[in-house]
């Protein structure tokens, strides 16, 4: 049945991926509602890994995920009052019982968001704009690394809730916001989880030469229990934007403290990065790369120490997710190197290594399951390979592939129930559809 439906989206994509130009052609300026929008987007993706390094699992993993989101707004921009709605429908081809993370995978036919948004171009100034959103929405804040929309995670983070944004145009946007995050049920409809996220993110762009970002996220769990999680995070964001012939820069730090179960819960995240990009052709870009996520030193204590990553996605810094991505924003110590290259306009390359130790030695290595709470097998998890290219092919369609070699370190070999050395190999390729139906 999964495979039957798979292949028909495929179909119904392709048959739109042509037709749609035509119809957009024979009908442009013939009165469509532009009061209503409705847009449609489908990615179908094939991965492939060996030598897996997760507890428990061996052999060659082959994975094909399907996701498709249809979006519809109903009132014009300008208006005062709109509402949207987005439906998602994320499932995989040839499904097997043992699938990785199953709800980042599978989550068939369910509202990603469903909200009414009431905004004013002078409020409570005539240079301030406001929009507060009420309802279920998907939220992008600062560089995503705490709080994002997933990219390349077959399923999406979605809060219900409200958000409220005042923003002084080309001066600064504060957003804050009050939810229960979206518990993924892979087969039914999606519910509200039994804890509370909310915060603030203020982003001033009014120095010409770098912007900032100050934010606050608090997590609250309703139940008590020993796995609960109350805790605060501040952080703060320092940054220039990337330029020909010129120096740019991004410094990220956050701080957690609060509650982890029963255990006190402090925390700490940096993020460091400086770049050129080169005026000349293919306009390359280098940049180098620190990150530190804290890691809990010592397993047996009253004490909790491991960066919580929150909402954030990982996928647009470390490696690719999927059925592959072994590094988390969690006990994570990682210096790295990039290049990024635009042979064309729609054609884009980057290669990035990163080398993988742990924070902590006697911590968990985050989604692998693995730990050494004697902290025997040392901290070395190897080295990371990371080649991906993008390339638009028409209006419609973009195609994005690419290949991660992970050289494993002795950590693998020493730990207990360990993978041993033997290094991965991952690869996928993907294919984007997206097309704007309404207004022709």
């Amino acid at each position: 049945m999964c495979r039957k439906t798979g292949l028909h989206l495929i179909s119904f994509i392709l048959f739109l991926s042509c037709v749609t130009p035509t119809f957009s052609q024979q009908y442009e300026g013939t009165g469509t509602p532009e009061w209503l929008q409705i847009s449609l987007e489908h990615r179908t993706r094939y991965e492939h890994l060996t030598n897996p390094f997760r507890l428990n699992v061996s052999g060659t993993e082959k994975h094909f995920p399907l996701r498709t989101r249809l979006l519809l707004e109903v009132g014009e921009h300008n208006r005062p009052v709109r509402f949207l709605l987005e439906f998602q429908d994320s499932r995989v081809l040839y499904e097997k019982e043992n699938l990785y993370s199953t709800i980042a995978n599978i989550n068939n036919r369910d509202f990603l968001q469903a909200q009414l948004q009431f905004q004013s171009d002078r409020f409570p100034l005539k240079n301030l704009k406001s929009q507060l959103i009420v309802g279920r929405f998907t939220l992008n804040l600062g560089r995503r690394r705490l709080v994002a929309r997933n990219n390349m995670r077959n399923t999406t983070n979605t809060f219900d809730g409200f958000s409220w944004t005042l923003t002084n145009s080309g001066h600064w946007t504060l957003q804050t916001f009050l939810t229960r995050p979206v518990i993924i049920d892979p087969y039914s409809l999606d519910s509200s989880s039994r804890r509370y996220f909310w915060g603030a993110n203020f982003e001033s762009s009014q120095f010409q030469d770098y912007r900032t970002d100050v934010y606050y996220f608090g997590l609250h769990d309703v139940e008590s229990s020993e796995n609960r999680q109350r805790h605060a995070t501040f952080g703060g964001r320092f940054y220039k934007m990337p330029a020909l012939g010129e120096i740019d820069y991004e410094v990220e730090s956050a701080v957690q403290f609060g509650e982890n179960g029963l255990e006190e819960h402090t925390a700490w995240l940096f993020h460091g990065e400086m770049g050129y990009r080169f005026n000349a052709s293919w306009q390359p870009r280098l940049s180098l790369h620190f990150d530190y996520a804290s890691g809990d030193s010592d397993p047996g204590d009253r004490k909790s120490n491991r960066f919580h990553t929150l909402y954030g996605a990982r996928g647009f810094e470390f490696s690719p997710t999927g059925i592959y991505g072994p590094f988390y924003r969690s006990n994570i110590h990682t210096p790295g190197i990039k290049i990024e290259l635009n042979p064309l306009k729609n054609l884009s390359i980057s290669t990035a290594y990163r080398a993988y130790r742990l924070a902590q030695a006697r911590d968990t290595w985050v989604g692998s399951g693995l730990q050494d709470e004697a902290g025997n097998s040392g901290k070395s998890l190897g080295q990371n390979l990371d080649i991906r290219i993008w390339w638009k092919i028409c209006r419609l369609i973009t195609l994005e592939s690419g290949y991660a070699l992970f050289v494993k370190g002795s950590y693998l070999d020493l730990v207990p129930d360990g993978p041993g050395m033997q290094n991965s190999n991952y690869f996928f390729i993907a294919t984007e559809f997206k097309a704007q139906l309404l207004p022709l």
